[in-house]
């Protein structure tokens, strides 16, 4: 029985970085999709998905998956690093190493999670915006807009991801 995250993953027809490839199911000639596609850079969004892709794997209780419980900001951190993923690359040019870049910074700070909070500063979201130094920045229930926030900072402040790494790296902070 297939798991979730390969349900998911063939569903979103995108491979999800550090999991093994999973072999793609191949129906019969004219025969209907095994699973519901959704339209590449749609606006689908992943959660409209779930119970389609949850009856199929027999799981229609409710879920807690391998990447944690669904969160209450709509998605799982899995679904907004894809969320940044096609952003970054429609916006600034990431190619997937740049993403990957990216996304060794974003692991060590919030997980991807919209909801982390630092409890030493209060920096929140998937960047860990810190309110003092950003006053005016009001992103706590706007995942899209802390992706948005993000990418616009690392382009302004570094000048691009290998500069914000490198600093990262360096300071252990961005």
């Amino acid at each position: 029985m297939a798991n979730l995250s390969s349900l998911l993953e063939e569903a979103s027809g995108r491979r999800q970085r550090n999991l093994p490839s999973v072999s793609p199911t191949v129906a019969p000639p004219m025969a209907p999709p095994i699973m519901p596609q959704a339209p590449q850079d749609s606006g689908t969004s992943l959660e409209s998905l779930l119970p389609a892709l949850l009856g199929a794997a027999g799981m229609q209780g409710g879920m807690q998956g391998e990447s944690g419980p669904v969160g209450s900001s709509g998605g799982t951190p899995s679904h907004w690093e894809n969320v940044a993923q096609r952003m970054a690359t429609n916006k600034y040019g990431y190619s997937n190493q740049d993403f990957n870049k990216l996304d060794s910074i974003i692991d060590r700070e919030s997980s991807w999670d919209p909801n982390a909070v630092n409890p030493n500063g209060g920096a929140y979201g998937i960047p860990q915006i810190l309110p003092s130094a950003h006053p005016n920045t009001h992103l706590e229930d706007n995942p899209r807009g802390q992706i948005k926030w993000l990418l616009n900072y690392i382009d302004e402040r570094y000048g691009g991801i290998d500069q914000a790494l490198a600093f990262k790296d360096r300071e252990g902070w961005y």
